[in-house]
C-alpha cells in the first residue's frame, strides 16, 4: 500500500515540473517576442497638429469666405462677425486723432512765434540795458523792457507746456484708434498660420459666442503619426527606432518611419479612449513618429505602428 502511495506522490511531482517548464518556456518565448516589436495605435496629423479654432468674440456671422479643405495663408479670412459699433468706434477714433494732430501743428507754431517773440525782447532788453548805462534811456524805460522780456519768456513756457499736452493727447487718441482697430480685427476669424481648414461649423446668419470652438485647423508641415504607447513597454522606447505604419484592420503598409519625439511621462490615454473594456486608470507614453513616404494619407486617420528593436 505504502509502495502504490509513493508511485502516485512521484509521478505527480514529475508532472508539474514538467507543466512548470512548459510554462516558463512559453513565457520567454513571448519576452523575446515582445522585445522585438511593439504595436501601437495611432492617427496621422501635420507636425502643428490639429488645432480647434475659437471664435475671439461672440456675434453674429455676416460672411463666410472659405469652404473646408480649403488652404489658407497666415492671418487669410475664414469669416466675418457683425462689426457696425466697432466701425463706427474706429471711425470716431480715427477723426480724434485728426483733431489732435492739428492740435499739435498749432501748439507748434505758437511755439514757433513765442519763441520768435522772447528773442525779440531779449534783444531789445539787451540794448535798453546798454543804453540805460550810456545814460541815453531813461530807468523807466529800461524797466518796461524787462517786464516786455519777462512775459516773453512766459508765452515761451506756456507754449512748450501747450505743445506738450497736446503732444499726450495724440498719443491717447493714437492708442485708442490702436484699440479700436485691434476691437473691428477681431471681429474676423482668421487663421492663426498657414494650413488646412479641416471642418467649418459656421453659416451667415448664425450666432458664436466667445472662445466657441468654430473649426478645425491642420497648421501647414510634414505629416507625421502621433501614437500612444501601453505604459507596460514605455521604457523599451528610444529615438530613431523603425516603424512600420500599417492600415488599421487590413495590414496594409502605408509608409515606413522612425521615432522622432517620446513623452517624458506617462499620461491617460487620450488619442482614442473610450474603447469597450478600456481601464479608467491606463496610462500611456505618446509618441511622434516621422513619415518616409507620406503620400497623400488623410489627416485623422487611425494607423496602426509597429516599433521594431534592432
Amino acid at each position: 500500500m505504502h509502495k502504490l502511495l509513493y508511485l502516485f506522490l512521484f509521478l505527480l511531482a514529475a508532472c508539474g515540473g514538467k507543466e512548470e517548464k512548459s510554462s516558463q518556456a512559453t513565457s520567454a518565448d513571448s519576452t523575446a517576442f515582445e522585445a522585438k516589436t511593439i504595436v501601437a495605435i495611432g492617427r496621422i496629423e501635420s507636425a502643428g497638429r490639429i488645432v480647434n479654432l475659437a471664435a475671439p468674440e461672440s456675434g453674429v456671422v455676416t460672411e463666410v469666405f472659405v469652404q473646408a479643405g480649403e488652404s489658407l495663408a497666415k492671418n487669410g479670412r475664414i469669416a466675418q462677425l457683425d462689426a457696425e459699433l466697432e466701425e463706427a468706434q474706429l471711425q470716431q477714433a480715427q477723426a480724434d486723432v485728426k483733431a489732435q494732430e492739428a492740435r499739435v501743428q498749432s501748439a507748434e507754431q505758437q511755439l514757433q512765434e513765442a519763441a520768435a517773440s522772447l528773442q525779440l525782447a531779449e534783444k531789445q532788453a539787451a540794448a535798453s540795458q546798454r543804453l540805460l548805462k550810456a545814460g541815453a534811456e531813461s530807468t523807466l524805460d529800461a524797466e518796461s523792457q524787462q517786464t516786455s522780456l519777462k512775459q516773453a519768456q512766459n508765452r515761451r513756457k506756456a507754449a512748450e507746456a501747450g505743445l506738450a499736452e497736446a503732444k499726450a493727447a495724440l498719443e491717447r487718441a493714437r492708442a485708442a484708434r490702436n484699440l479700436a482697430e485691434t476691437a473691428l480685427q477681431r471681429r474676423q476669424l482668421k487663421a492663426p498660420k498657414a494650413g488646412t481648414l479641416l471642418y467649418l461649423d459656421v453659416r451667415v446668419g448664425e450666432a458664436v459666442q466667445k472662445l466657441q470652438t468654430y473649426a478645425e485647423f491642420a497648421p501647414e508641415g510634414a505629416l507625421q503619426v502621433r501614437a500612444e504607447v501601453d505604459e507596460l513597454f514605455s521604457n523599451q522606447l528610444a529615438a530613431g527606432l523603425k516603424v512600420r505604419i500599417q492600415e488599421t484592420g487590413t495590414g496594409k503598409l502605408l509608409s515606413t518611419g522612425k521615432l522622432v519625439s517620446i513623452s517624458p511621462y506617462l499620461r491617460k490615454k487620450s488619442l482614442f479612449s473610450g474603447a469597450t473594456g478600456e481601464q479608467e486608470d491606463r496610462r500611456v507614453r505618446e509618441v511622434e513618429i516621422s513619415l518616409d513616404k507620406p503620400g497623400n494619407q488623410l489627416l485623422n486617420s487611425r494607423v496602426e505602428c509597429i516599433i521594431e528593436f534592432p
